[in-house]
């Protein structure tokens, strides 16, 4: 409400300045609108009678604007043969130019359009192109004008970029309890550098500290003109916190499992402009430890020894990720999907060591019905033994993950 005063006042302003500079020659029209507003764009209708009622009151005052018979004959003559100049013209793109960036981005950003030199204009495709370009985050204003060239349309697309980038930062925050005094807590920090040469390099990075503590940084550099392919280096540290439960559901230990992963890939984006994801390529390298902070004399009088283990993996990855959703945490349309599968060699510090497999993969699933959205998930994962007394790879438990058990309480080297 402040805000519409606000502009209201402004606008007041501008009025009472111009109706100032009015002369005897001019006639200012003033239909009175009663509680029809600016804002009433589904009323169209009704701001239309009225200005057209209005118009009828004035008609006598009007007259003396109106041109004569045979001058406006001759307009709308003008018009006709216009009308037929523009349908004759040959409509298509003959040129692209970008306002607002360097020549070298230039030249990048126009590959990734679906518009291209020598296309019939279509107005939608191209609505499309400036909306995909807007989507990127990189551009606080993104406008085209069609401009005569020869036998056709020079497309010139204006750029202004974000007064406020190329950083951007983001801020999450996760908090969980099962209201039997067991809480958690994972404070989610995310910083993006776009842009780092007019190639598109990027910089991202995370950060999470709570119940799992979590740093990954990454530089991903796009090659050859048309972006369609990419390379990326990447590390990735994690201490999660991981308790162990016996078969009657009490807690049996309670331990860390930490890693660091070092790797580097090849990939290729989905899509033009990567908007159904990337799949990738590449080598990986990880040191692992696990290590028992608590261990009950129930787990122990089983015979079974917990220890701290270490172990290091070298290994080749496969990756592949689309992503559809509309919306990342509640959507009501769309698909994501994801799949990894790493094989490599894996050493132990006791000595000795052995081949290894990871897979995982997960799907979702969402439509929507009028009110109602329908959500189907599948999640899939198998990993090759661990150590003896290590930590399981995967678990089940809490919100959405076999709800009515303890968070991990489930836990093994495979899952369906």
């Amino acid at each position: 409400g402040i805000t519409t005063q606000m502009v209201n006042i402004l606008t007041e302003q501008n009025v009472q300045a111009s109706v100032a500079l009015l002369t005897p020659q001019d006639l200012l029209l003033q239909p009175s609108l009663g509680k029809l507003t600016s804002a009433d764009f589904d009323r169209a209708p009704a701001l239309v009678k009225i200005g057209e009622d209005y118009g009828r009151s004035v008609q006598e005052a009007l007259k003396r604007f109106a041109a004569d018979p045979a001058r406006y004959a001759h307009w709308q003559e003008q018009r006709g043969q216009q009308a037929q100049a523009n349908a004759s013209r040959n409509g298509t793109i003959s040129a692209i130019r970008f306002e607002g960036v360097n020549e070298t981005r230039a030249l990048r950003l126009a590959r990734t359009l679906d518009t291209l030199p020598g296309m019939p204009v279509d107005v939608a495709a191209i609505e499309d192109d400036l909306q995909k370009l807007a989507a990127s985050g990189d551009y606080e204003r993104v406008d085209y004008r069609l401009q005569r060239l020869g036998d056709g349309e020079a497309l010139q697309v204006q750029l202004r970029e974000n007064d406020w980038g190329p950083n951007y930062l983001k801020l999450g925050l996760d908090l969980r309890t099962d209201f039997e005094g067991q809480g958690d807590f994972n404070l989610r920090i995310s910083h993006n550098r776009h842009w780092l040469n007019d190639q598109g390099a990027e910089w991202r990075n995370r950060l999470q500290v709570g119940r799992t503590l979590a740093a990954y940084s990454e530089v991903y550099q796009p090659l050859g003109g048309m972006g369609d392919r990419f390379v990326s280096g990447y590390v990735d540290a994690q201490q999660q916190r991981v308790e162990l439960y016996g078969d009657n559901g009490e807690e049996a230990a309670i331990g860390f499992r930490q890693s660091l992963k070092l790797g580097a890939d090849i990939g290729w984006p989905m899509g033009l402009r990567s908007e159904f994801g990337d799949m990738r390529l590449g080598v990986v390298g990880s040191l692992h430890r696990a290590v028992p902070e608590l261990v009950s004399s129930e787990l122990a009088s089983t015979g079974l020894v917990v220890s701290t283990q270490r172990w290091r993996e070298l290994g080749l990855r496969a990756a592949v990720i689309a992503d559809q959703l509309d919306f990342a945490n509640f959507p009501s349309a769309g698909y994501r999907a994801k799949g990894e599968l790493v094989l490599g060699r894996r050493a132990y510090s006791a000595g000795g060591s052995s081949g290894f497999t990871r897979l995982e993969g997960s799907f979702t699933g969402v439509r929507t019905w009028g009110r109602h959205s329908f959500n189907v998930g599948a999640r899939l994962a198998h990993a090759s033994q661990i150590p003896i007394g290590a930590i399981d790879e995967f678990s089940l438990g809490g919100f959405q993950q076999l709800s009515g058990y303890r968070v991990g309480q489930v836990a093994g080297n495979y899952l369906l």
